[in-house]
């Protein structure tokens, strides 16, 4: 059995989208925490589906967005100083 078998036959997907959405809860920008917690829920539901989280991962930005939204970056961005909140939100969005 190859590594990412095992890894979800031990829960480990499920695991990542279960510490990313209690990430959401510390985040500020709560209207974009909610959108991202939807699709962490939909993630979770197409996880059931066999070797859909192998493809999921295998697409670069689909892989970097899941690592971003548990790293909060759309929650700092939105909350920083730095930008406009609008286009935070805007691009956020988009994703």
């Amino acid at each position: 059995m190859g590594l990412f078998e095992e890894f979800e036959d031990q829960g480990g997907v499920k695991a990542i989208i279960q510490v990313t959405l209690s990430s959401l809860k510390l985040w500020r920008a709560e209207e974009q925490a909610k959108s991202w917690e939807l699709w962490l829920r939909e993630l979770e539901s197409f996880s059931e589906i066999p070797l859909f989280f192998q493809l999921f991962l295998k697409n670069t930005r689909c892989k970097d967005l899941l690592f971003k939204v548990l790293a909060g970056l759309p929650d700092s961005e939105i909350s920083s100083e730095g930008q406009s909140k609008t286009e935070a939100k805007t691009r956020w969005e988009e994703e």
